[in-house]
């Protein structure tokens, strides 16, 4: 065994050429010696120097082995120190006895050198490795604690995110839904408009907000999985287009997505996670992109590690101020925003470490460039799996409803809210189209209400 320092070695007989002997073959070995003649020397001894192991006779002046081992044991500070008893007593109820006092094991005289040396080493490494696997332990038990801890914390926050959630979103529905009822007035006028636009989009942002935090709040509880399917992935790209088309218009920028020939139409993957990523990094491209363009390019390539594997390899290029480079290694991080985004004032710092979470999820990597003044270049890729065709969904036509059609039975719709400005709300959207609304406040209302 190779040990870092010299281990110190106490040997306790009261015969001067046992001391002499067994010092002189431990010294030689490497070991620093402290000597005592009787227990009661040895115990001040311990005090002064803790040893990393004792030698001790039985049979002494005064106290003898036994006692000072016993002594030894009951002391916190030293109770864990190896004795190796050394002794011409041969009876089994001898050793039984030094054992039971603590004692690790039994060198019976006359002893041979060799022997002792043995023993010493072999005692010396179970020590150390005992105390290695007390200290390993110690972590392990430290870390399970760690972990409970912070798993509970988790557990509360997300108690306490969704219980907000829900105390947020109560009086943001009712924000919302009644400015939706006011723009359906044909009296309001241009001003009134553009005030509920902001109402609107300020709502929407909000909601937004929301929803980020909620959702980071899921990927840290281990609570978001992956729910994949066969979809049309160029559909998915076309309606991404067309729902930033207006946006990058309107700041005059290019908007280009662009989609290789071999990418094929249809894939496999969690689609709602993907159109998320795609949709907060091309967001933030075109947010802070005040001049030239935004590109969105789709290919496939073959995995580095392994060419027989493909992957499907997604770039978003802008030409916009670009990022610092003393900023660039933290965006990922959850509520860290770079300086421009902190500047204008929107966002909450999550899009990013959601999509890098989710791109991680779809078994994929996330990687960001940038120079300042000449823009940015988010990339990513995940596993290619091709999907099966599927039928297109039907495009979405944008009606709005003005009344039940001509010779309609009398509807009765019960209404059951707790909150008389949710209640309001639908009782306000459902009777001008010629429903008959009743209302109830809680559950026993509504039951005798149904009743009636």
């Amino acid at each position: 065994m190779e040990f870092k320092k010299a281990e110190t070695i106490l040997i306790v007989d009261d015969t001067t050429t046992n001391l002499a002997v067994i010092s002189r073959t431990l010294r030689n070995a490497g070991f620093k010696i402290l000597v005592a003649k009787d227990g009661e020397k040895a115990l001040q001894v311990v005090e002064l120097e803790t040893p990393d192991l004792i030698l001790m006779d039985v049979i002494m002046p005064g106290i003898d082995g036994f006692e000072t081992c016993r002594r030894i044991k009951e002391n916190s500070g030293t109770k864990d120190i190896p004795v190796i008893f050394m002794t011409a007593l041969a009876d089994t109820l001898d050793k039984v006895k030094g054992l039971s006092m603590g004692a690790v094991d039994y060198i019976t005289k006359p002893f041979q050198e060799e022997e002792v040396l043995a023993r010493v080493k072999l005692h010396l490494r179970m020590h150390y490795l005992t105390r290695k696997l007390e200290e390993q332990n110690g972590l392990l038990q430290k870390e399970i604690q760690d972990r409970k801890t912070a798993q509970e914390a988790s557990s509360a926050k997300s108690q306490f995110l969704a219980k907000m959630s829900h105390e947020l979103r109560t009086p943001l529905n009712a924000i919302l839904g009644f400015a939706q009822l006011m723009e359906r007035d044909d009296r309001l006028s241009q001003e009134q408009r553009e005030y509920l636009g902001i109402i609107s989009r300020s709502g929407e942002h909000l909601l937004n907000l929301i929803n980020d935090v909620l959702e980071m709040s899921k990927i840290e509880a281990g609570r978001v999985t992956l729910k994949e399917s066969s979809f049309d992935l160029s559909a998915m790209l076309k309606s991404i287009e067309e729902m930033f088309a207006l946006k990058a218009q309107s700041k005059g920028l290019l908007l280009e997505i662009q989609s290789f020939p071999e990418v094929p139409q249809c894939i496999k993957t969690d689609e709602g996670k993907l159109r998320q990523v795609l949709i907060n990094i091309l967001g933030n491209a075109i947010k802070f992109t005040e001049t030239g363009s935004v590109k969105l390019c789709v290919e496939v390539q073959n995995r580095g590690d392994d060419p027989t594997e493909e992957q499907l390899h997604f770039m978003i290029q802008d030409s916009g101020p670009g990022i610092n480079p003393e900023e660039i290694h933290t965006i990922f991080e959850p509520f860290v925003q770079a300086e421009l985004g902190r500047k204008s004032n929107q966002g909450t710092g999550l899009g990013l470490p959601i999509s890098r979470e989710f791109v991680h999820l779809m078994g994929g990597e996330i990687f960001v460039s940038s120079a300042v003044e000449k823009g940015t270049i988010f990339t990513f890729h995940i596993p290619l799996r091709r999907g099966q065709a599927t039928s297109p969904p039907p495009a979405p036509v944008s009606r709005r409803a003005i009344g039940l059609a001509p010779g309609q039975p009398t509807y009765r719709i019960l209404v059951v809210e707790d909150k008389w400005e949710n209640r309001q709300l639908l009782v306000k959207m459902l009777q001008p189209l010629g429903f008959q609304v009743l209302e109830a406040t809680n559950g026993k209302e509504g039951v005798d209400i149904w009743h009636e």
